[in-house]
């Protein structure tokens, strides 16, 4: 009796050491693959402004022009450092950063005006976001 209650252990031990370490595996397996999903999304998105806007600026008069409409708006500082940033392509880090250094303001206001701005802009189909 005692010699095949040893047996069934070491029977059941086997298989559970083997499917253990196939558990082991899989998980290790998914762990990568979510690890590789969030490196890739770890690159922040980067935006432009539609090509069809352009900005000029005259003296101290800056302005937003859109040529598919023909409407201009005329910005402040503030708009007009972002859409400045925008006209090559950057990204809302990269913009806050200027924000704060430009305008001595925290990173949180530079973030709420972006935010707001960024919706603004998007309201009007002027934002894209490139590759």
């Amino acid at each position: 009796m005692i010699t095949i209650i040893k047996n069934l252990l070491r029977k059941s031990t086997e298989s559970f050491s083997s499917n253990h370490a196939k558990f082991l595996s899989s998980a290790n397996e998914s762990r990568q693959v979510s690890e590789n999903q969030q490196s890739t999304k770890t690159t922040p998105p980067r935006y432009q402004l539609h090509p069809r806007l352009e900005i000029r600026q005259d003296g101290d008069t800056r302005v937003l022009i859109d040529n598919r409409n023909g409407s201009i708006t005329s910005c402040n500082k503030t708009a007009w450092s972002i859409l400045s940033s925008l006209l090559n392509g950057t990204t809302r880090d990269q913009i806050t950063e200027t924000l704060c250094q430009e305008f001595h303001v925290s990173c949180e206001q530079a973030e709420t005006d972006i935010s707001s701005f960024f919706n603004h802009l998007n309201s009007m189909g002027c934002l894209q976001e490139v590759d």
